[in-house]
C-alpha cells in the first residue's frame, strides 16, 4: 500500500508540472503590419540616358504569423498632397503624370513572403521640362493604403525625389599617382587605370585616352616643378580606346612603362579620358597624372667630407648650422649660413669631397624642416676642384621631403652645390645633400 501511495504521488507531481508548463510562445507575437520599407523623403538619382528609368519601391509585412496580406501604393491626389503640406508644414509639389508611369498598384504578400513591389518608369525629358523643377521640391507622393492588415502609420508616405542627372563616363583614378623605379626588379611594371560610370549601362561604350602635354605644364606650373613628358617610346595604353560592355558600370587599361626605355629622371605620364562614344566625360575627373621617377642608386656618403662652404653659422644655431651636417643622414640637423657676427651673402655655395671618381645622375635635396629659405641654384661636377661643369639646377617646392633633381649625367670627384636664390634673402639652409648615381 505504502507502494502504490509513492507511486500515486510521483504521477500527481508528474502531471500537475505539465500542466503549469502549457505552450505560450504565442503571447508575445505582434500583429502583422505593412510598411513602405523607404518611407519619408526619399531622393533618387534618375540619369537622362534618352529613355526611361526605372525605380522599384516596396513594402515589407512584418509580424511573426505567417499571414497572406494584401496592399495598395497609389499616388496621392493633389488635395491629399495639399491636406499633408498643411498638416506637416511642409512644401512638396507633385511632378505632372506626363512625368512617370507606375506599373499596376496592387501588391500582394503570400504567407511566406515578407516584401513586394511595384516599378516606377520616370521619364527624365519630361521632368526637366517643368519650369521651377530646379527651385521647387518635386516630388512623387506616395501614400500605402487599402490594405487586408494594419497600416503601420509612421511609415505609411514616401515622398520620392527625382534627381535628374546627366549621365557621364570618369575616371575612377584621378590626381596625382608616384611610382618609383630603380634598376632592380622588372624592366616594365604595369600600372591600373579604372574607368566607371554610376548609370545603368544598356550600350557598349568606346573610350579613348590621350597624353595631354598641356595637363602636365600646368601641373609643373602650380607647383613649380620640372617634370618631364613621359617618352611615347617608354609606355603603352592596352586597350586604347577601350570599351564599357553593355551591362557593366566599368573597364580597366593597362598601363606598361618600360625603364629600359628612359634615362634616369622624373616624369609624367598625363593621361586623359579624351573622347567617348555615347554620352558625356565628366570635367572634373577626366585626367590622372602618373609620376614615374627612375632613380639610380643613392650613393654611400659615410666617407665623404664638405671640404669648402662660403659661410656658415658656428654659434647662433646651437648644435646646428655646421656646413657638415649636410652629410650625417639626419634631417633633423642642417646647415646655416652665416647671420651671427657677421651675414653671408649670396650666392652661397657648398663643395663635397666624393673620395672618388663616379658618374652622378641626380642630387637630392632635403631642406630644413619647416623652413622654406632656399629656393633655387645650380649644380657643378669637377674632377680636380679647380675646373668646373654645370650639370643641371634646382627650384626646390616649399616641402619637408627630399626632392630629386636631375643633372646631367657626369663624371667626378666634387660636386658643388651652388644656391642663388633665397625665399628670406640672403639666409639658406640646407638639412641633407644625397647623390644618386654609378660608383
Amino acid at each position: 500500500m505504502k507502494t502504490k501511495n509513492i507511486l500515486f504521488g510521483l504521477l500527481f507531481v508528474l502531471g500537475f508540472g505539465a500542466s503549469s508548463c502549457e505552450d505560450k510562445s504565442d503571447d508575445n507575437l505582434t500583429e502583422t503590419k505593412v510598411y513602405i520599407s523607404k518611407s519619408g523623403d526619399i531622393s533618387v538619382n534618375v540619369y537622362n540616358v534618352g529613355e526611361d528609368v526605372t525605380y522599384k519601391i516596396g513594402a515589407y509585412k512584418s509580424g511573426a504569423f505567417n499571414n497572406s496580406a494584401t496592399a495598395e501604393l497609389t499616388v496621392l491626389s493633389d488635395a491629399e498632397l495639399a491636406l499633408y503640406n498643411q498638416t506637416n508644414s511642409t512644401d512638396y509639389k507633385a511632378i505632372p503624370a506626363t512625368c512617370y508611369t507606375i506599373d499596376g498598384s496592387k501588391l500582394a504578400f503570400s504567407k511566406e513572403e515578407k516584401n513586394a513591389y511595384i516599378t516606377i518608369n520616370f521619364k527624365p525629358e519630361s521632368i526637366l521640362s517643368i519650369p521651377d523643377y530646379k527651385t521647387s521640391n518635386y516630388v512623387l507622393p506616395i501614400q500605402l493604403s487599402d490594405a487586408s492588415v494594419t497600416i503601420n502609420e509612421d511609415k505609411k508616405y514616401s515622398f520620392i525625389k527625382p534627381n535628374v542627372l546627366e549621365p557621364t563616363i570618369y575616371l575612377a583614378k584621378t590626381g596625382f599617382s608616384n611610382t618609383v623605379i630603380d634598376d632592380g626588379g622588372e624592366a616594365a611594371i604595369e600600372l591600373d587605370l579604372p574607368l566607371a560610370l554610376d548609370f545603368e549601362n544598356k550600350w557598349d561604350i568606346n573610350c579613348s585616352l590621350q597624353a595631354n602635354q598641356d595637363l602636365l605644364d600646368s601641373y609643373n606650373t602650380a607647383q613649380g616643378t620640372s617634370y618631364k613628358l613621359l617618352p611615347v617610346q617608354a609606355y603603352t595604353i592596352d586597350p586604347n580606346p577601350v570599351t564599357i560592355a553593355s551591362g557593366k558600370k566599368g573597364a580597366t587599361v593597362k598601363i606598361q612603362i618600360n625603364r629600359d626605355k628612359l634615362d634616369y629622371g622624373d616624369y609624367i605620364l598625363p593621361v586623359q579620358l579624351a573622347s567617348v562614344s555615347k554620352f558625356n566625360i565628366a570635367s572634373d575627373s577626366d585626367n590622372c597624372l602618373f609620376s614615374v621617377s627612375y632613380q639610380a642608386k643613392k650613393l654611400s656618403k659615410l666617407t665623404w667630407k664638405v671640404v669648402d662652404f662660403s659661410s656658415e653659422e658656428a654659434s647662433g644655431e646651437g648644435a646646428n648650422g655646421f656646413a657638415s651636417l649636410i652629410l650625417d643622414g639626419n634631417t633633423s640637423t642642417f646647415w646655416h649660413s652665416q647671420w651671427a657676427n657677421g651675414t653671408g651673402q649670396l650666392p652661397h655655395h657648398l663643395t663635397i669631397d666624393m673620395q672618388k671618381e663616379v658618374t652622378v645622375v641626380q642630387v637630392d635635396l632635403t631642406r630644413r624642416t619647416n623652413n622654406t629659405d632656399t629656393k633655387a641654384g645650380n649644380f657643378y661636377i669637377s674632377s680636380d676642384k679647380s675646373n668646373w661643369t654645370k650639370v643641371g639646377s634646382f627650384l626646390m617646392a616649399k616641402i619637408n621631403d627630399a626632392q630629386p633633381f636631375a643633372v646631367t649625367k657626369s663624371k667626378g670627384r666634387y660636386l658643388k652645390i651652388e644656391i642663388t636664390e633665397s625665399n628670406r634673402a640672403p639666409f639658406a639652409n640646407m638639412a641633407e645633400v644625397d647623390v644618386r648615381g654609378i660608383e
